[in-house]
């Protein structure tokens, strides 16, 4: 099974915002939002977490890896 999971929430996305290729981190919104998806997937039995090389995307691929222990 394959699951496809959008980045957390950044400012711009926050503000209505194109983001496009800037690379900004998530907002704490973004951070408590991916937390609260992260322990409900934690049930998923995923084995393996690939990410794009931006922040936002490496943050919620780390938040959802380290609920789930890995």
């Amino acid at each position: 099974m394959i699951y496809l999971m959008r980045h957390g929430d950044t400012l711009f996305n926050v503000e209505g915002r194109l983001l496009g290729q800037t690379d900004i981190p998530l907002c704490p919104i973004g951070v408590d939002n991916i937390k609260l998806i992260a322990c409900a997937m934690t049930e998923l039995n995923i084995e393996h977490i690939f990410s794009s090389p931006y922040l936002r995307a490496l943050q919620t691929a780390d938040i959802v890896a380290s609920a789930m222990g890995k």
